[in-house]
């Protein structure tokens, strides 16, 4: 469900079991690829549904956003597991929120865990990513793209 928090462009939870695929001695690679594909499927439903069936114009999916990722689990997860997991959400946000995923892309992607056993899933919150009133930033450190000589430091 889409929020009306400002600046909120989606906020969404899309229920379901999370699975590593890192940790392969639960299934097979055709195992591991159906559940991605139906994550990605179900992402995109609920992102379309939220958003009313509006995707964002290639001018929209280019501007830079934070994409929060919430992920709901039964127990506590090593934080490098988390990423893992929630790819084919966040690959299902390709072409209907962001125009890419690629670091270089200018968004960010924030991952988050919350122990919650009895609702399992995934919180995808998305909103402008802004600089200081610019839209400019580098994703991995956050600094901003400061043209030489301009910055009181230098």
């Amino acid at each position: 469900m889409e929020t009306s928090s400002p600046g909120m462009i989606l906020d969404v939870f899309i229920a379901g079991k999370l699975r590593n695929p890192l940790n392969g001695s639960w299934g097979s690679w055709r195992k591991h690829a159906r559940l991605a594909k139906d994550w990605r499927e179900r992402t995109a439903q609920h992102i379309l549904v939220a958003r009313a069936f509006r995707k964002l114009s290639a001018a929209e999916l280019q501007e830079p956003k934070r994409v929060t990722f919430t992920a709901y689990v039964g127990a506590q997860w090593d934080d490098d597991s988390i990423p893992g997991a929630i790819k084919p959400a966040r690959d299902a946000l390709v072409g209907v929120l962001i125009h890419s995923d690629a670091p270089s892309s200018g968004h960010e992607f924030v991952y988050r865990q919350v122990i919650r056993r009895e609702q399992r899933g995934v919180q995808i919150s998305v909103t402008p990513l802004i600089f200081f009133g610019r839209s400019q930033g580098n994703t991995t450190t956050g600094a901003l793209n400061v043209p030489r000589g301009t910055h009181p430091g230098g």
